[in-house]
């Protein structure tokens, strides 16, 4: 587990007009990052393709953000700080296996009713893909 050396920041104090403009300003990623930073306090995360620009926004800005070795522990981490602080947590994984690994955390938290933010990224399609053939039924 590796948390990134930052200080204290409460929740509620997002970049959004801070200082010069960050090379991601105008891209979706960028967007996502600065309402986290504006409503959690605390990002945990699995880092993959998928969520490596959310993420290295916001740990360029100074927002806390400890990693996990496993997507599940992602979700339980941020499940475990409401618990310990009361705040709120974001946790985050990359597509595919990882949302999967990380639902059985997922459910657990919402049935215990506790407020986390879960970002996964979109898995892209490609736009022209050919559709798979239809198979013929006999008749």
């Amino acid at each position: 587990m590796t948390t990134t050396p930052t200080t204290s920041r409460p929740a509620g104090s997002g970049f959004a007009g801070q200082g010069a403009a960050l090379p991601d300003e105008g891209h979706v990623s960028a967007a996502v990052a600065d309402v986290l930073a504006e409503r959690a306090g605390h990002l945990f995360g699995l880092m993959g393709n998928g969520n490596a620009h959310l993420i290295s926004r916001l740990t360029r800005c100074g927002f806390p953000f400890t990693s996990a070795r496993h997507e599940a522990a992602t979700v339980a981490m941020a499940d475990a700080y409401h618990r310990a602080t009361g705040g709120v947590a974001a946790a985050t994984t990359t597509y595919g296996a990882g949302f999967t690994n990380a639902y059985t955390t997922l459910a657990e938290a919402r049935l215990a009713r506790i407020p986390l933010v879960f970002v996964g990224p979109r898995h892209r399609r490609r736009l022209h893909a050919q559709p798979p053939p239809r198979r013929r039924t006999p008749g």
